[in-house]
């Protein structure tokens, strides 16, 4: 596939970045907001915690406090959900906590879009190569690519996680690892995706990464000990704890009674829990998911050393993330966006290539327009989110006589 050349390339991309913020906020301001729609939206979590930060970070993990808050701040009638992000995260939305919900929703709306615009100029070479149908013009692949839209709509935090890995990855190629190991470590507010990420990268780059990302983690736990001291830190590991109990004894979230079951996770841990899991005792579940996750952990490390190319190797790092998180839901495939841009890239079999791609945009839109309730069967996109990190991690026959098998900087 040709490469398309940079400056004239942008057009495109600004006119229907523009159009798709019009659209959502009209959207919001004749629909979503007049009929409480917004008011159910993913932000309401976000924007709870950011009031608690400001009004009362005591509380910030209390789970019958954010019950409270949340109701009195939004009119959602889904109950609460609750905020088990790292404390950091609420303080980029204690600003927003001085809006009224309905205009800090709308602000949030537009601070998505532009995030999309931060993914595309950071690494716009990576998002310029032509995708059959869905990429005529560089950086339009974000607008069909229905995750995209479900983050932006419910105001989800994925596009700033995605934004930071394009920035990240900039920076990787520009052979900047320090920087770019600290900036990762701000997207610890997901640490579910952070922690296999960094192991891989760290695998391949080395010293210098590990380095930046340590760094960048203590400013960040340094940062949290102050916002809500180590109670609070404590009452974070807890709140983990009962979110992820959901998969083996739902009745203990009530709150949140479909959000954090294993059918609704689009990683390994939904795919086993639908194939295995949900059949074996409970006191089965935990060990098992831990070996598996070990051991493609392992597999992992071992292939994203020996993958020829950076772009490659951290589009494989990052598909890998989240199949291995403990906890995702349907938003955070908004980060198979850089695989997908890689799989355009690459080019050893088109028709292969060409049958991944329609299946990473054709499948989540199936899923979410056709099934009624399409919750249970979120785990099934996990299948093409493996396909396309196994096709990442096969060699690249055009440069066989060229790998080298890379000696590890940490050995």
């Amino acid at each position: 596939m040709a490469s398309v050349s940079g400056p004239q390339s942008s057009r495109a991309f600004l006119i229907t970045l523009a159009l798709f913020l019009l659209f959502i906020e009209a959207a919001a301001q004749l629909y979503l907001l007049p009929n409480h729609v917004a008011d159910a939206m993913d932000f309401r979590q976000l924007y709870t915690a950011g009031y608690m930060l400001r009004t009362e970070p005591a509380h910030l993990y209390d789970i019958q406090r954010q019950v409270q808050v949340q109701a009195a701040l939004t009119d959602s009638t889904d109950g609460v959900l609750p905020f088990n992000h790292t404390a950091f995260e609420a303080a980029f939305f204690v600003p927003l906590s001085y809006l009224t919900y309905s205009a800090a929703y709308r602000v949030i709306l537009a601070i998505n879009v532009l995030l999309i615009a931060v993914c595309f100029f950071s690494m716009r070479s990576l998002f310029s190569y032509p995708i059959p149908i869905w990429q005529p013009r560089p950086g339009l692949l974000f607008f069909p690519f229905v995750a995209v839209a479900v983050v932006v709509m419910h105001g989800q935090d994925s596009l700033l996680f995605l934004a930071i890995c394009c920035i990240a990855l900039n920076l990787l190629l520009r052979e900047q690892d320090f920087l770019a190991g600290g900036l990762l470590a701000i997207t610890l507010f997901k640490p579910q995706f952070t922690l296999p990420l960094a192991v891989l990268l760290m695998a391949r780059r080395g010293w210098r990464f590990l380095g930046g990302f340590l760094t960048g983690s203590a400013l960040i736990f340094l940062l949290c000990l102050h916002l809500v001291h180590i109670s609070g830190l404590r009452a974070f590991l807890h709140i983990i704890a009962f979110t992820n109990a959901a998969g083996q004894h739902p009745v203990t979230l009530s709150y949140d009674p479909n959000g954090s079951s294993p059918l609704n996770m689009p990683n390994l841990h939904g795919l086993l829990f639908f194939s295995l899991l949900r059949w074996l005792p409970s006191s089965f579940g935990l060990p098992i998911m831990i070996a598996v996750s070990i051991a493609a952990l392992g597999w992992a490390v071992r292939q994203v050393r020996i993958i020829p190319d950076n772009e490659s190797a951290f589009a494989y790092a990052l598909a890998w993330a989240v199949l291995l998180s403990y906890l995702s839901h349907f938003a955070d495939l908004a980060l198979w966006i850089i695989p997908m841009a890689v799989l355009a890239r690459r080019a050893e079999y088109p028709k292969r290539e060409f049958l991944l791609l329609q299946g990473a945009f054709l499948l989540p839109a199936l899923l979410i327009y056709l099934i009624p309730d399409p919750t249970p069967w979120m785990w099934a996109l996990s299948l093409p989110l493996l396909a396309t990190a196994l096709y990442l991690g096969r060699f690249n026959k055009h440069d066989a006589t060229n790998r080298v098998l890379l000696e590890s900087p940490l050995a």
